[in-house]
């Protein structure tokens, strides 16, 4: 059973997604962002000719704060909280990081590395990862154990948008880390209510990634279509709130098997100062 939650959880980063615009963020030294992400995913895996649903609904509570604003900037973030309800074969797991019982059990113990934990990123004006120490921080697993890319995660909390956008406007963004792996999102301006703009989105997702799976390499192939709503602060270039709905297919390529699979998934952020 603990192998089925962690392919459950692991595939989550796949579904996150960060948008990008050609423009400055505006954040402050000195802020800090409270993020509340709500997810709720259904994965279906292929195993030896068996077909295996696993359901994922999770909460993760991050604190991002800004640290340095110069040429680029800088975040310090921490997972402050984590809750999973898991539902394979008719077996269920749940897990609080709020309960002392939790943090001892199975999952804890592997979680424990993550939960309030800092570590640092920095990204361009205009929101682009350009380093992250969370792969020195944490184990090679963490991203798939919280089920979110660590790196990614502070994206998600603001948006550099275009200073001037009315009512129709749209704008693309794509980022190309090679040609396995591309992002590209496509905005309209749904609506304009005084300092908050409403827009939605698609795009596109392709995906190669090397994993570490159990002490297990693990190389996984999706693309995921994406479909949502975000609404952004002017003034503060910071996520309001981020309705995210995705469908990914993809194989999971572990020990010289090669595991088909689909995924539904659903994520709702909000931010806070």
């Amino acid at each position: 059973m603990k192998t089925k939650f962690i392919f459950a959880i692991s595939i989550n980063i796949l579904t996150v997604t960060s948008l990008f615009a050609q423009t400055k963020l505006n954040l402050f030294k000195g802020q800090i962002i409270h993020q509340h992400s709500v997810s709720n995913t259904t994965l279906i895996q292929e195993v030896n000719d068996n077909s295996m649903e696993i359901k994922n609904n999770g909460i993760v509570d991050a604190e991002i704060a800004i640290t340095e604003i110069n040429t680029n900037i800088s975040t310090n973030n921490s997972v402050t909280h984590m809750q999973i309800h898991t539902e394979v074969m008719g077996n269920k797991q749940d897990f609080d990081s709020d309960k002392k019982e939790d943090m001892e059990g199975p999952i804890g113990q592997v979680l424990r590395n993550i939960i309030a934990r800092h570590y640092t990123t920095v990204y361009t004006p205009d929101g682009k990862l350009i380093k992250s120490d969370a792969a020195t921080i944490f184990p090679s697993n963490a991203s798939d154990l919280l089920g979110a890319s660590l790196d990614d995660l502070p994206k998600e909390s603001f948006l550099a948008i275009p200073a001037k956008l009315k009512l129709g406007d749209n704008f693309t963004s794509s980022t190309e880390i090679d040609k396995e792996n591309v992002t590209t999102i496509a905005y309209t301006v749904q609506s304009v209510n005084g300092d908050l703009v409403t827009l939605n989105f698609t795009g596109s997702i392709i995906t190669k990634k090397t994993k570490n799976i159990q002490n297990m390499e693990a190389v996984v192939k999706a693309t995921t279509s994406l479909s949502g709503v975000v609404i952004v602060d002017f003034n503060s270039t910071i996520i309001r709130e981020k309705k995210t709905v995705s469908e990914t297919k993809g194989t999971t390529e572990v020990m010289g098997q090669t595991i088909p699979f689909t995924s539904k998934s659903d994520i709702v952020t909000k931010n806070n100062l």
